[in-house]
C-alpha cells in the first residue's frame, strides 16, 4: 500500500501528459469559424498578477477580464500617490488558433497626490475615465499541447484618452510570457517585458525593463480553488531605480468559464514603495 502511495503522483503526472493534443484539430478555425465548445482550452486569464498567460483566447470566442476595484499606493521621498480604480475592463477576442487581440479601458479612476511633511508643494486630485490600451498576443508554441512549454509575444500601445488621469502621452511595450505546466494542478509562469513610458511628474519618457516569476496551484473539489504567488521586479533604466513586489492571492472557479480572484501586492524594496489590493473576475464567452 505504501509503494502505491509513492506511485500515485507519477501516475497522475503520466495521465496528464497523455491528454489529447488538439493542435491539429483546431487548425482552420478563425474569428468567423469559432472553435467548438468541446475543443476549448481552459480559461487562462492574464490577471491577477503581473505575468501574462502565454495562451491566447480560442478563435471566435470572447474573454472578459475586469477589476471590480483596485487600490494602489506609491510612496516616494517627496509625496505619496494614491489611486482608486473601478471597472478596469479588458475584452479579448480570439482571431486564429494562436492569435488574439485585446482592448482595455480604465473605466474610472481617481488619482490623489499627497505631499509628505516638509514638501511645500500642494496636494492635488484628478478623476475621470482612464487610458485605452490595445494589445496583440501571438502564441509561438504550446497553445494546445498538454504538458508542454508555452511561449508567446505580447505587444501593446496605450493611448492617452484619460487626459487628466492616466499616462498623459502614448506608451508602448513588448512582453515575452512563458509558461510550463508541471502537472494538472501546478504551473509556473515567467515574463520579461520592455516598456516605453511617460512620466507626468518629470515630463520625460522612460524605459522600463520588468521581470516576473509566478507559481500557481489549483486544488480542491474539481480543481475549483486556486492560489498564486508571484515575485516581480521593475527596473527604471532612465531614473536608475529598481523596485520589487510580492503578489499573492486566491481565486475560485465558480463555473467552468467564470473565475473570481483577489490579491495584494506588497513591496520588497524601498523608494518607491508600492502597495495594491484588488478583486476581479474573468469570464469566457
Amino acid at each position: 500500500m505504501r509503494s502505491l502511495c509513492y506511485l500515485l503522483p507519477f501516475l497522475s503526472f503520466s495521465a496528464y501528459a497523455q491528454e489529447a493534443d488538439t493542435t491539429q484539430l483546431k487548425r482552420g478555425y478563425t474569428l468567423f469559424h469559432p472553435v467548438p465548445r468541446e475543443l476549448l482550452r481552459d480559461v487562462a486569464p492574464d490577471r491577477p498578477g503581473i505575468s501574462q498567460s502565454a495562451h491566447t483566447v480560442d478563435a471566435g470566442h470572447f474573454q472578459l477580464e475586469a477589476d471590480f476595484v483596485r487600490l494602489h499606493r506609491e510612496d516616494e521621498q517627496q509625496e505619496s500617490r494614491r489611486q482608486l480604480m473601478l471597472a478596469d475592463v479588458t475584452l479579448k477576442l480570439g482571431l486564429t488558433r494562436t492569435t488574439d487581440v485585446q482592448v482595455r479601458l480604465q473605466s474610472w479612476q481617481r488619482d490623489r497626490v499627497v505631499p509628505n511633511p516638509g514638501n511645500p508643494e500642494p496636494g492635488r486630485t484628478t478623476r475621470g475615465v482612464g487610458d485605452l490600451t490595445l494589445r496583440l498576443k501571438q502564441n509561438l508554441f504550446g497553445n494546445d499541447a498538454p504538458h508542454h512549454h508555452v511561449l508567446a509575444l505580447s505587444a501593446y500601445a496605450r493611448l492617452p484618452t484619460g487626459q487628466d488621469v492616466g499616462a498623459g502621452r502614448p506608451e508602448y511595450g513588448l512582453a515575452v510570457p512563458y509558461e510550463f505546466d508541471l502537472n494538472g494542478s501546478f504551473d509556473v509562469e515567467a515574463q520579461l517585458e520592455g516598456e516605453s513610458r511617460w512620466d507626468r511628474t518629470s515630463a520625460q519618457r522612460e524605459l522600463h525593463l520588468n521581470h516576473s516569476l509566478l507559481a500557481d496551484w489549483r486544488f480542491g473539489p474539481a480543481h475549483r480553488l486556486e492560489v498564486f504567488a508571484e515575485g516581480a521586479g521593475f527596473w527604471n533604466t532612465t531614473q536608475r531605480t529598481y523596485q520589487a513586489t510580492l503578489n499573492v492571492g486566491p481565486a475560485v472557479y465558480v463555473a467552468e468559464a467564470i473565475r473570481l480572484d483577489a490579491g495584494v501586492h506588497v513591496p520588497l524594496t524601498n523608494q518607491p514603495r508600492t502597495r495594491e489590493v484588488f478583486a476581479g473576475l474573468s469570464v469566457r464567452i
